[in-house]
C-alpha cells in the first residue's frame, strides 16, 4: 500500500490505516492458550497480559475496594485510563461461603449493589469487568479473610488448625464452585490457584510448615497445584491455570534460614496438565525483599535485598530465578506471568534521582521495568488501590499519574504489536520414579486408560509424541519433532513387556546389544512408552504409524558418557548419563543391565500419517 501525498488530510487517514493493524487488535478469539513461552488466543495471536491487582475481596471488608467511594463503573473508567487490560482479583476462601450482605458501608456509592453477598458483589464486578472488555484472572489469595503474606495460617492452599480449618479437597471444592459460576463468561481467562505458598506455623503454633515442589505428600505444592489443574481441566472450563512458585521455603521467623526458590525446581519436576498448552507459570518480586531476605530485617539481617543489587545482578538473579522459563525449546518452556511487583512512593519526585544509590526503590524499579520490557514479560501491577504503592488517589476519583513511577509503567504499558504466535514443538518429560505418567490422560479421571502392565510403575508419551531419548535414572523425554519423516498417533498400541537375548531382532539381522536384555518394538513399530518394576526398567509400549519403514538403524550407547545426537528439548536429566536419538530417526528398542538403561536402538525411517 502507498498513501498518496497530494492532500494532507488524506495522507493521515491513509497512514492511519495502513499503520492499525500493527498495533490494534480485535478482542481475543477465546479461549486463551499457550504456544511456548506466549499466551495466544484462538487465531494465534499473542495476547499481552497487563493486569492490576484490585484487592479487597480478601480482606475484612471482603468486597474490591473503592467501591465506598465512586460508582463500579468509575473504578473500572481508572483502569482502562491506565492502560490495563486485565485484573488480577484476589479472593478468601472464607469470603466464598459468607451468606450475609456486605456491609452497606462498604458500598456506599453503588447502592445497586447493597443486600447482595460479597460473592454476589464479586459477579457483579466480573460481569462489569467484562462488558468493559478487561480481562479477569481469578486468584485465591488467602484461606481467611484477612492481610497477608508473612508467617501466618494463610501461607498454604490448606490450614493444619487454627480458627478456618480448610482442607486441600474444600480447597479444590471452591475453585470447582468457582469454574461452574464463571467458566461461561470468556472474560474470565484463567485461576491463579494459590497466592505466594510460603512456610507458614502449624496451627497456633510457633512450628514451622514449609512447602515443598515435589517428593508427594500434604506440603507438595507441585502435587496440589498440578491435582487441581487437572480437575478443572476435567471440567470443560477453558481457563489457563497459573501455577505460582514457592514465594518461601525454610525456616522463619525463627532463624531466618531459607530462601526463595520460584521457578528453579521446575526443570525437576515441571507441571503437566494433561492438555498441553494450558499452563502459565506465576512469580512475584519486590524490592525490599530478596533471595534469601523475607522482606523483615529483623529475620534477615545483611542479606541482600533486590534493591540493593545492580542492573546486571538483578537481571542475571531474576534469569535463574523464572527468566530461564521463558526460553524456547525446552520441555518446561512455558508463559512467566509477573502477577506481582509494586514500589511505594517513598522515592523522590526527581527523575532520574541526583543520588541514585540514596534511593534504591527508585533504580530498582526501573532495572525491573526494562527487565520486564527486554523479556517481554506479561505482568500485574500491585496495587490499583491508594496504598502506598497504589495508583489511585485516596477518594478513587482519579488516578496518579504524576509521580516518579509514571513513566515506567507508562513504558511498559504500551501494547505490544500483534504478533501471530507459530505453533512451536512440543516436548514432555516423563520421569519414572514419580509413579505413573499417562501422557494426556488425567489420572484421577474415571477414564483412565487400560493398565498395559499390571504391578509396574508406566509412563506413556502424550498424543502426537514419541519416546526420544532416556536417562540412566529413569527420566524419559518425549516429543515430534518436525524433523521426523512422519507425524503419530496410531489407533491402538502394541505392548511388548520384554524382549530377552536373541541372535536377531526386530529390526537388524545382528544382536545390537549384546549381554544386554533388550525391549523391542516389533518391525514398523515405535516406542511410546516405558515400565518400571523394582528392579529397574521393564519393558515397553509400542505404536504403529499408519507407515513406517525401518531404513537403517544404530545402537546408541548412554553407559560412559551422554550420548545426545539432537539437543531438542534440553538437557532432560543434569545428573544422570543419557541417551537421545536424532531428531530425524525414532526410538526401536532399549536395553538394560541391572535394571539401569544402558542402550536405545535408533532407526531411521520413511513414513508418514499418524503415530
Amino acid at each position: 500500500m502507498v498513501c498518496p501525498l497530494t492532500r494532507l488530510w488524506w495522507s493521515v487517514v491513509c497512514v492511519f490505516f495502513w499503520t492499525l493493524p500493527v498495533w490494534a487488535q480485535e478482542s481475543p478469539k477465546w479461549p486463551l492458550t499457550t504456544r511456548g513461552r506466549y499466551i495466544v488466543d484462538q487465531a494465534g495471536v499473542r495476547v499481552h497480559w497487563r493486569a492490576v491487582n484490585w484487592y479487597g475481596s480478601h480482606l475484612v471488608g471482603e468486597v474490591p475496594e473503592g467501591l465506598e467511594h465512586q460508582p463500579l463503573a468509575k473504578v473500572i473508567g481508572l483502569i482502562k485510563e491506565w492502560g490495563f487490560n486485565m485484573v488480577r482479583l484476589p479472593f478468601s476462601d472464607q469470603m466464598l461461603h459468607n451468606k450475609a450482605p456486605a456491609t452497606p458501608e462498604r458500598l456506599a456509592a453503588n447502592p445497586n449493589l447493597w443486600g447482595k453477598t460479597p460473592l454476589e458483589v464479586m459477579d457483579a464486578v466480573i460481569a462489569a469487568l467484562a462488558q468493559a472488555e478487561i480481562m479477569v484472572v481469578l486468584n485465591n489469595h488467602t484461606t481467611t479473610s484477612v492481610w497477608c503474606c508473612g508467617f501466618d495460617t494463610n501461607s498454604m492452599w490448606f490450614t493444619a488448625g487454627g480458627t478456618y480449618p480448610l482442607r486441600e479437597e474444600d480447597w479444590q471444592d471452591d475453585w470447582m464452585m468457582l469454574a461452574r459460576r464463571y467458566g461461561h463468561n470468556p472474560w474470565v481467562v484463567a485461576a491463579d490457584l494459590r497466592n505466594e505458598v510460603r512456610t507458614g506455623p502449624y496451627g497456633d503454633s510457633v512450628i514451622p510448615l514449609t512447602p515443598a515442589w515435589g517428593g508427594g505428600g500434604p506440603r507438595d505444592w507441585h502435587r496440589a497445584a498440578q491435582s487441581l489443574g487437572r480437575r478443572l481441566i476435567g471440567t470443560g472450563v477453558p481457563w489457563l491455570i497459573v501455577v505460582e512458585g514457592i514465594n518461601w521455603q525454610g525456616l522463619i521467623p525463627l532463624v531466618g534460614s531459607g530462601g526463595r526458590p520460584h521457578l528453579q525446581p521446575v526443570p525437576e519436576d515441571p507441571i503437566h496438565l494433561i492438555e498441553a498448552g494450558r499452563l502459565v507459570y506465576g512469580v512475584h518480586t519486590y524490592g525490599y525483599t530478596g533471595p534469601e531476605h523475607t522482606g523483615n530485617e529483623q529475620t534477615s539481617p545483611r542479606r541482600r535485598r533486590y534493591h540493593d543489587m545492580s542492573r546486571k545482578e538483578l537481571f542475571k538473579t531474576f534469569d535463574q530465578e523464572f527468566g530461564f522459563v521463558l526460553e524456547p525449546g525446552f520441555y518446561y518452556t512455558a508463559p512467566v506471568w509477573l502477577s506481582e511487583f509494586g514500589v511505594g512512593l517513598g522515592a523522590p519526585k526527581n527523575h532520574p534521582p541526583h543520588h541514585p544509590a540514596d534511593f534504591p526503590d527508585q533504580t530498582w524499579f526501573a532495572n525491573l521495568a526494562e527487565y520486564v520490557q527486554s523479556r517481554d514479560l506479561d505482568f500485574a501491577y500491585w496495587p490499583l488501590n491508594p496504598d502506598d504503592f497504589g495508583l489511585v488517589q485516596k477518594d478513587w476519583s482519579n488516578i496518579r499519574d504524576n509521580d516518579w513511577r509514571t513513566p515506567y509503567l507508562k513504558r511498559i504499558l504500551t501494547p505490544v504489536p500483534v504478533q501471530v504466535v507459530p505453533q512451536p514443538e512440543v516436548w514432555t518429560l516423563m520421569d519414572l520414579r514419580k509413579g505413573d505418567f499417562w501422557g494426556d490422560h488425567d489420572l484421577q479421571s474415571a477414564e483412565e486408560p487400560k493398565d498395559w502392565l499390571p504391578g509396574a510403575t508406566k509412563a506413556a508419551c502424550p498424543r502426537h509424541q514419541r519416546v526420544l531419548g532416556l536417562s540412566e535414572n529413569m527420566r524419559a523425554l518425549c516429543g515430534n519433532p518436525r524433523a521426523s519423516p512422519f507425524r503419530a498417533y496410531p489407533p491402538e498400541p502394541s505392548v511388548v513387556e520384554s524382549v530377552h537375548e536373541t541372535p536377531v531382532g526386530q529390526h537388524t539381522n545382528y544382536d545390537w546389544a549384546s549381554g544386554m536384555t533388550k525391549y523391542e518394538c516389533p518391525r514398523g513399530y515405535l516406542v511410546t512408552g516405558l515400565t518400571k518394576h523394582w528392579w529397574g526398567l521393564s519393558g515397553i509400549r509400542c505404536h504403529k504409524p499408519e507407515s513406517l519403514s525401518p531404513q537403517s538403524c544404530e545402537t546408541l550407547w548412554m553407559d560412559q558418557r551422554d550420548q545426545r545426537n539432537s539437543l531438542s528439548g534440553g538437557d532432560f536429566a543434569v545428573k544422570s548419563l543419557k541417551g537421545q536419538c536424532r531428531d530425524g530417526e525414532y526410538v526401536a528398542g532399549l536395553a538394560q543391565k541391572d535394571g539401569t538403561p544402558k542402550a536405545l536402538l535408533c532407526c531411521q525411517a520413511r513414513g508418514e500419517g499418524e503415530i
